[in-house]
């Protein structure tokens, strides 16, 4: 049993004295007739300083409208009317934002302070773990507030809400997930108002400027801390939501004290007289693991009784796709340098390896050996649309700058991530797209990923919050090798996250961030994509020219596969140029784009971009290995590679009947050097078919695959 304790957190609790009649607001005239900024300091200087003051200088005259008084002295008695009834909203109406401070300490009895936490900062994937908030000498708290629909009505009937950063943290928390409506109240954030008085940084960085001292146990507490807090108190530790409790009432506690001190710096004369007596009742915290009776300020203390763990597990995946339990992916934690040693992680089903490996070739052999369907690597892998080269010395950099689409998206969610060109991010973005790039030219599909933000969205900790619960996160999704007492390290436990983002990939459980131009960052769901956003089967036909190809994708179109080919695309560059498009020059392109840096990327995404939406596709003419790699990369398990040969003596016959032959011999474009990839093309095929019968028998047996496909898909 906790039993029950009480005990304030901030200094001594102080009482409430005798405050003067609101003299924050009769110090302010710009909400009355004909003042204005210059005016009113013009008025001060000359020792107006109250209401009373401005209308001893202003005489009554009369008016035929409005009687007696004059239009100012109409206002002035409407302004004090409001005061005396505590009507916040007409202050609230007319004085500008950065001025509503005086309406908080003026109606200190109307305030309510407030502060929450959460699992992280984003507004989009985080969890708010509990919301603290003080009425008075009242301190109320509510623990993983899921099922509320609106906050307490001490909050919601409160006309003044005071917080800190909550115009960028709190309100906004409470907005999305609560739909919690703020539009009527007056708020008072503290951190922009510490600024005009010269006190910057985070709140416990001010309280310790201004000399306030936290209890012991609380002193050295940080926001990442505090999440740690949280998914302790999870996995059972009552103490460590005490303790978290505790630390969300000294944050509104310590909010009285720095607004009071607010005052007295911005306000010399008046601030120090409103301040002084203590403008703001201190609350106390109270536990129990009893029962909250109705004439209790105490907290109660219960077991967390939610879910546990990622917000999606393994066996959910495996549900969508079951090829998983025997697909094998990679995942790199990548760093900057071969000097330091980047994390490694193979998993297939749930059976997780991991390493640390420094050298590239290294990663590349070790990855190779893996045998991975797909590799998921941790670093930016492209560069913003326009840029050439990763350093500053690229004739782009002050035209298309440093970011890229997908950044901007996450930073829109609330997830911090690091410009790719960034300097200090230009190594690893030059290392990551090498390595993707050699993987790719192996055949080996490759995929962006970002493990900080695929743990946000999964509702498990970074690894700078608590590699303990990071690891029992990704335990309890499925990863049972990883063991309580498991010893591996950061980077391998962003390696296995990466892993983790391909593995929701070929399940369907992802989403695309930035753009064909810039390529694209993977990250989870919890929601499996649309039936129509998924292919059914994707055919990607490789061969030696005259083999067949184009026959067995012109037939597979007419069973209803969207027929698209890589040479269609550079056509259409032709055309745009005004070129006449003929087999010689679209291999000569084709070259150019494919030794291009990013050509054949951009190529691929153009290509993917003509069939989307489509249920059944057709790619005639797989060249290269990177366009098989792109092909899983897009498609995952609904992409099969169908190699078609033939023997030369046929296939030579068959160019030489066509009738479209425009100059060049056999010999001349089977042996360009566009074709130099067909032999490992057919040794990395999933099926083959030689073509050396009639029409009907390369039917035949590409509808029978097309059924075998469709009824029972495998990698």
């Amino acid at each position: 049993m906790l039993g029950e304790s009480c005990e304030s957190e901030v200094l001594q609790n102080v009482g409430l004295d005798s405050v003067p009649s609101a003299p924050l607001l009769r110090g302010f005239f710009r909400h009355f007739p004909g003042i204005s900024a210059s005016r009113e300091a013009r008025l001060r200087s000359e020792g107006v300083h109250d209401w009373s003051d401005l209308l001893s200088r202003t005489p009554a005259q009369l008016d035929l409208f409005r009687g007696p008084a004059s239009t100012l002295h109409f206002a002035v008695e409407q302004a004090e009317r409001a005061l005396d009834l505590g009507d916040v909203e007409y202050f609230r109406k007319r004085l500008p934002r950065r001025e509503h401070y005086r309406i908080a300490a003026s109606f200190p009895e109307h305030c309510v302070f407030l502060d929450i936490e959460s699992t992280g900062l984003s507004t989009y994937y985080d969890q708010v773990t509990l919301v603290g908030w003080s009425v008075g000498n009242r301190y109320e708290v509510v623990v993983e507030p899921s099922e509320i629909k609106c906050i307490d009505p001490d909050v919601c009937a409160r006309p003044i809400v005071i917080t800190f950063n909550g115009t960028m943290f709190d309100l906004p928390f409470l907005t999305s997930r609560f739909n919690t409506d703020w539009s009527h109240i007056t708020h008072v954030d503290l951190r922009y108002l510490a600024k005009r008085v010269g006190l910057t940084g985070g709140q416990k960085k001010i309280e310790i400027t201004i000399g306030l001292a936290r209890e012991g146990s609380l002193e050295n507490i940080s926001g990442a801390e505090a999440v740690e807090l949280w998914f302790d108190y999870k996995e059972g530790d009552l103490n460590a939501l005490q303790k978290l409790i505790r630390y969300n009432h000294a944050d509104i506690e310590g909010m009285k004290f720095l607004f009071e001190e607010i005052l007295v710096r911005l306000e010399p004369g008046i601030g120090a007289k409103v301040a002084n007596g203590g403008m703001f009742e201190r609350s106390t915290v109270c536990f129990s693991d009893r029962p909250r009776q109705d004439n209790s300020s105490s907290v109660q203390i219960s077991p967390y009784c939610g879910r546990k763990g990622p917000r999606l597990r393994f066996s959910k995946l495996h549900d969508s796709a079951a090829p998983l339990n025997h697909t094998t992916v990679v995942g790199i934690d990548l760093t900057g340098s071969e000097a330091r040693k980047s994390g490694w992680a193979a998993v297939t089903g749930r059976e997780l390896t991991t390493s640390l490996i420094a050298s590239d070739d290294d990663l590349v052999a070790m990855t190779l050996a893996a045998k991975p369907f797909l590799v998921s690597i941790d670093s930016p892998l492209s560069l913003p649309s326009g840029r050439l080269s990763e350093f500053d010395d690229d004739p782009g950099r002050e035209k298309y700058g440093i970011v890229r689409q997908a950044e901007r998206q996450l930073r829109k969610r609330g997830i911090n991530v690091y410009p790719a060109l960034l300097p200090s991010m230009q190594r690893l973005t030059r290392r990551g797209v090498e390595l993707a790039m050699c993987l790719r030219r192996k055949g080996v599909p490759v995929i962006e990923s970002y493990p900080g933000a695929a743990q946000d969205i999964l509702g498990i900790p970074r690894k700078q919050t608590s590699l303990k619960h990071l690891a029992e996160g990704l335990r309890r999704f499925g990863y049972d090798s990883l063991l309580r007492e498991s010893t591996v390290s950061h980077d391998e436990l962003d390696a296995a996250t990466s892993a983790l983002v391909g593995q929701f990939m070929l399940a369907g459980y992802w989403e695309a961030l930035g753009s064909a131009d810039e390529d694209y960052l993977i990250v989870p769901t919890t929601n499996r994509r649309a039936d129509e956003l998924l292919p059914e089967l994707v055919v990607g036909l490789s061969g030696p020219i005259a083999a067949g190809k184009t026959t067995a994708a012109k037939f597979l179109e007419q069973l209803g596969f969207r027929y698209c080919r890589f040479s269609e695309i550079l056509a259409k560059e032709f055309a745009s140029r005004g070129i006449a498009v003929t087999r010689d020059m679209l291999q000569k392109l084709g070259d150019e784009t494919f030794n291009s840096r990013f050509g054949q990327r951009r190529l691929q995404n153009k290509l993917a971009a003509s069939v989307e939406g489509a249920q059944r596709i057709v790619v005639d003419g797989l060249r290269h290995l990177d366009d098989l790699a792109f092909l899983r990369e897009k498609w995952g398990f609904a992409a099969v590679h169908v190699h078609i040969s033939a023997n030369t003596d046929l296939r030579e016959c068959r160019y030489t009947a066509r009738s479209f032959q425009e100059g060049l011999t056999f010999q001349t474009a089977s042996s360009h050097s566009v074709e130099r990839h067909v032999p490992e093309l057919k040794k990395l095929a999933d099926y083959s078919i030689v073509n050396e019968g009639l029409v009907e028998s390369l039917e035949s047996r590409l509808t029978a695959l097309v059924k075998r496909r469709s009824m029972c898909p495998s990698p």
